[in-house]
């Protein structure tokens, strides 16, 4: 097997993400966004206009009449599922040549990590200390850095991880890549100008333990990655309310496969 180049590069070599979907997550920080603001922002990337309204339109949401207007389909989905589906639009977009098929279980798994982690954090609010909404995209970007390495080294990677998880593969990205998926979704993330805690939580959602205002976020958003097939994690979370989030989880699968269809 081939050693892919390292991503020891200089900040100004990351990818930039896309204007749209970098406004879009602007937008959405704002406490009083206006949705005319969303639309306008989104009618100028038709491939984002394209997938919210395919997805507006997907047989698992089942609305009685045809989407056809962007402002509806926005009001119909919700601001988070719009946001999100920008934001996959964009990641999407910068590495067209990662494997399709590793790039839709990987998004799967995501979209279901963002669910989880949300449920987690409404479920226990005292214990998340963000915005449940925050640790849904804490979740849904947690693996970024995995379809980074898939663009860069698509046949090898894809073949690591069919074989190997867990602490092995963090391990092997690091002597192959220079940083495991973590560390190499942080580095994204804080290029892209995302807040500091959503960095962190993504950098170490499979630990060390984070400072004290952010470990029982990293303790719900690890135990919701668990719940969606992803690393057992050692958690605090109680063994009935971990039983509740996978039920929850199988509920909205259908939710995940519908968004990851209108992305790819």
């Amino acid at each position: 097997m081939g050693t892919a180049r390292r991503l020891a590069e200089p900040p100004s070599s990351l990818p930039t993400l896309p204007a749209v979907a970098a406004r879009i997550v602007a937008l959405f920080a704002s406490p009083d966004y206006r949705i005319a603001d969303v639309v306008q922002a989104l009618e100028h990337d038709p491939p984002v206009t394209s997938r919210v309204l395919k997805l507006a339109n997907s047989a698992y949401y089942g609305f009685a009449r045809r989407v056809d207007r962007l402002e509806q389909a926005v009001v119909l989905l919700g601001g988070v599922t719009v946001q999100a589906l920008a934001l996959a639009t964009g990641v999407l977009d910068l590495w067209r040549d990662a494997p399709p098929e590793s790039v839709r279980g990987l998004w799967i798994h995501a979209y279901l990590t963002a669910e989880g982690s949300r449920y987690l954090a409404r479920r226990r609010p005292d214990d998340a200390g963000l915005h449940p909404d925050a640790l849904f995209l804490a979740g849904l970007l947690h693996d970024v850095g995995k379809i980074w390495f898939l663009a860069q080294a698509p046949e090898e990677y894809a073949e690591l991880l069919a074989r190997v998880g867990g602490p092995e593969l963090r391990g092997e990205e690091a002597g192959r890549f220079g940083e495991h998926h973590g560390a190499a979704g942080e580095t994204l993330l804080s290029a892209w100008g995302f807040p500091p805690s959503t960095t962190a939580l993504v950098g170490f959602h499979h630990g060390p333990p984070l400072r004290a205002d952010l470990r029982q976020a990293q303790a719900l958003l690890g135990a919701a990655n668990a719940a969606a097939g992803g690393t057992p994690a050692d958690t605090e979370v109680p063994q009935a309310l971990m039983e509740d989030v996978a039920s929850h989880l199988e509920a909205r699968r259908g939710a995940a496969e519908a968004f990851v269809d209108a992305l790819v």
